[in-house]
């Protein structure tokens, strides 16, 4: 999960289901109903226990600020003009 405006990079989520399919097959069936800008990139089953929330190692958070008298459209949408 994360807040409206903000992008994240390396996020783990667990979920649980009965699954006949493969780990290694799972991201192929689900990307085609994701929408563009998200895909899943690899899946694996987890230990009993673990959730992704509880467990989470670090959280980094990296703000984008850039000085200039100027919009610059390139910029934008990632980051605050000073």
């Amino acid at each position: 999960r994360t807040d409206a405006g903000v992008h994240a990079e390396g996020q783990v989520c667990h979920f649980d289901a009965d699954l006949t399919l493969p780990a290694d097959k799972f991201p192929e069936a689900v990307n085609r109903f994701l929408p563009d800008g998200v895909s899943l990139l690899k899946s694996a089953a987890a230990k009993d226990g673990f959730d992704a929330n509880r467990t989470a190692k670090r959280k980094t958070y990296r703000y984008s600020f850039y000085v200039y008298p100027q919009k610059l459209p390139l910029k934008e949408r990632y980051s605050l003009r000073l």
